[in-house]
């Protein structure tokens, strides 16, 4: 495990880098999945994570 800090809120989080990390159960588009990794370098707090899939979810409904 580590701890990072948000590329996008500064929050520091723990990340296990595998399938059991708790951002493996999330359901990421595969666009917003590239949308972030060309956006950011690093990983995202769970709360900015989420809101970038509400925020795409809002969008196409």
């Amino acid at each position: 495990m580590e701890t990072k800090k948000c590329k996008k809120c500064g929050k520091t989080f723990d990340c296990l880098h595998s399938a059991d990390c708790w951002c493996a159960d999330l359901k990421i588009s595969k666009k917003l999945s590239e949308y972030l990794s060309n956006t950011y370098k690093d990983c995202l707090c769970n709360e900015c994570l989420k809101a970038y899939i509400e925020k795409e979810k809002n969008i196409l409904s």
